[in-house]
């Protein structure tokens, strides 16, 4: 994941040089009428990403993200800027950012909406859903070289919408994870960032019995090679700002998980899972 984010923020910017975006506004929500949050396919193949649809009304969103590229996962993320903050400026913080530059991490922190997203692979569709209000999102993907993104409007009044059915929750705290709830392998879970940082989870199978001290110590021993607990299966959720959440659709096998997160933290400069924002999870 700091690969692929350092490898977004370098390419973005020539790319997106003089693209104008309209930070959302803040609006209260006045709901008109109840329906299911609809749904925009995300297709991500290794020259674009096409949405089913380039506008929507503001509201609770689904988004189903499909891997159509030669090699590798799509790992979409949803953001916004704020006004003053230019996607050429985000572009030139994110290398010193994931270097230790406590300045840039600042400015990604402050500048920019993180919204969640999710990793797709070639047989298995990644989900999530977000309320987006009035404004203009960028969409990237993270696991990608070259300068892939696309850009979504939303319109009009929050409209009320049914949100889906979750099983658990996780909690993001400044330093650590609160898994709660019986968290299934295969279906949806709430995802709430309670903390003063954004932060992203990063889902990785280990062994039964597998401690978080096991991880946390081959974590900072540098983290060479395959660990001997480690197994087959991962899964990534996008950024998420602060007093933010979002739902995501988990499909993953049964077992145990390392919860990791590697956002840069703005006093250190160091991951936060160097600092222990690692804790375990079983999928039932």
């Amino acid at each position: 994941m700091r690969h692929r984010l350092i490898a977004t923020g370098v390419s973005l910017g020539l790319a997106l040089l003089g693209t104008q975006l309209l930070a959302p506004s803040a609006q209260a929500a006045h709901p008109v009428g109840r329906a299911a949050a609809p749904t925009i396919k995300a297709k991500v193949t290794d020259k674009a990403i096409k949405l089913s649809t380039s506008s929507i009304h503001a509201g609770l969103v689904t988004f189903k993200v499909v891997d159509k590229k030669a090699k590798g996962s799509a790992v979409l993320q949803a953001f916004h800027l704020h006004p003053g903050y230019t996607l050429q400026q985000l572009s030139q913080d994110f290398g010193p950012a994931f270097s230790g530059d406590t300045a840039a991490i600042a400015r990604l922190d402050d500048n920019v909406d993180w919204l969640a997203g999710a990793e797709a692979k070639s047989t298995k569709p990644g989900w999530f859903q977000e309320r987006l209000t009035k404004g203009s999102y960028v969409f990237i993907d993270q696991n990608q070289q070259a300068p892939i993104f696309t850009v979504l409007t939303v319109k009009g009044k929050v409209h009320k919408r049914t949100p889906v059915a979750t099983h658990g929750k996780i909690n993001i705290f400044t330093y650590g994870f609160e898994p709660r709830g019986a968290i299934r392998n295969n279906g949806w879970v709430k995802v709430d960032n309670r903390s003063d940082q954004p932060h992203f989870i990063e889902f990785q199978r280990v062994k039964s019995g597998t401690t978080r001290g096991q991880v946390l110590k081959f974590l900072r021993s540098g983290g060479h090679g395959q660990p001997s607990f480690a197994k087959r299966a991962n899964s990534s959720f996008g950024v998420i700002s602060p007093n933010r959440h979002a739902a995501w659709k988990l499909d993953l096998p049964k077992g145990r998980y390392a919860l990791m997160c590697f956002w840069p933290d703005r006093l250190s400069g160091m991951p936060h899972a160097m600092m222990g924002m690692v804790d375990m999870v079983n999928l039932k």
